[in-house]
């Protein structure tokens, strides 16, 4: 919202922004790397729940780049639910392997 007040007055650069290649898909795979290739140097915790964060948003205009129809199950009550559960089922899971490594 802040940049559309700052380049307001060009809106050339706002249509070449908004409709840019660039996917979110495409950012996310960027920072999951580069937090990988930095783990030892920073803690990336941070890096990598934001790019899996970005990739939960932009799941079905991936697999659509990959040759499956999911451009219509974007932003559908489907992509919220499927998201949903794919986030509960992964904590779920993570909890449970937690508990298991825990010292006793």
């Amino acid at each position: 919202m802040n940049l559309y007040y700052i380049f307001a007055h060009d809106p050339g650069f706002i249509e070449a922004f908004s409709s840019d290649p660039w996917h979110h898909y495409q950012v996310w795979l960027l920072i999951i790397v580069v937090a990988y290739l930095l783990r030892k140097v920073k803690n990336t915790k941070i890096a990598y729940a934001v790019g899996i964060g970005m990739f939960l948003e932009e799941w079905p205009v991936f697999l659509n780049d990959l040759g499956f129809d999911t451009n219509s199950l974007y932003h559908s009550w489907l992509d919220f639910i499927a998201i949903m559960g794919v986030v509960g089922i992964i904590y779920m899971i993570s909890r449970v392997l937690e508990r298991r490594n825990a010292p006793s």
